[in-house]
């Protein structure tokens, strides 16, 4: 709520659309797994089911980027150790289907009316990767640390032939991995809530072509959503770091980003 990133997508009025969107998100999010602890303790969730998957789709109608909240769900099952039981697996399948079926029109949006077309958009493939590689990095450091936000950031020039941006990518893929490996030490919290932020990011890292790419590869209210994942692990590793995170300490912390 406080967090500086977050102020493009409240401020700006033509960005509303992520607020309203986020909030269809969480509420789908919300009765997936109140009817996933249903089914696990035995008992009916029809109407939950049904809730889930309407505020889904309202969610898509507000902004397409949260179809990726099927994949989320998912690394939410793995992490609770949750089986995909048949209706869990329909609920995610109906969901990813229509996620993608509007994605794939907003991509089509993006091009033909929108105009993301021409030598702007022209990359290759490790561009791309090295676009995407760089975008998570620059996130990532923009919430630990929101000093220098703007409007519109330059534009940076990605060359595969270049050696340094590709450590980008490659720390992303090592940190991730390194994760993952870890889990058995430090549970499975910190890689699911990493591959949540790469996965919510990922419409917006330059895979798909859309407009503002023609300005800057990243822009504050792209990870209005991903940034979710990220603030959550910092609080539980805050939380465990301190036993407890105190009134003094949070109010502090909340003051700052206030400020």
């Amino acid at each position: 709520a406080l967090h500086p990133v977050h102020v493009e997508s409240v401020a700006w009025i033509t960005e509303r659309k992520n607020v309203l969107s986020g909030v269809l998100y969480l509420a789908s999010a919300l009765a997936f797994l109140r009817a996933s602890q249903r089914l696990e303790a035995g008992q009916g969730a029809g109407r939950l089911w049904i809730a889930s998957i309407g505020c889904f789709v309202g969610a898509l109608l507000s902004k397409t980027v949260t179809c990726t909240l099927p994949v989320t769900l998912a690394l939410v099952l793995r992490w609770k150790r949750h089986r995909i039981a048949p209706v869990r697996g329909m609920a995610l399948t109906l969901m990813l289907a229509v996620g993608l079926a509007m994605a794939r029109m907003t991509a089509w949006c993006e091009t033909q009316v929108a105009g993301a077309q021409g030598p702007d958009w022209v990359f290759t493939l490790a561009d791309r990767v090295l676009i995407a590689g760089r975008a998570l990095w620059f996130y990532a450091a923009k919430l630990c640390w929101p000093a220098s936000l703007t409007f519109i950031y330059p534009r940076w020039t990605s060359d595969a032939a270049a050696g340094w941006p590709g450590s980008f990518p490659i720390a992303a893929a090592g940190a991730t991995a390194g994760l993952w490996l870890a889990r058995r030490r430090v549970g499975a919290g910190p890689w699911v809530a990493v591959a949540a932020y790469a996965v919510t990011l990922s419409p917006a890292l330059g895979f798909v072509d859309f407009y503002p790419m023609r300005f800057s590869f990243v822009a504050d209210h792209f990870q209005y959503l991903a940034s979710m994942p990220l603030i959550a692990l910092g609080v539980a590793a805050a939380t465990r770091g301190i036993g407890r995170l105190g009134g003094p300490r949070a109010g502090g912390a909340l003051g700052a980003l206030a400020l």
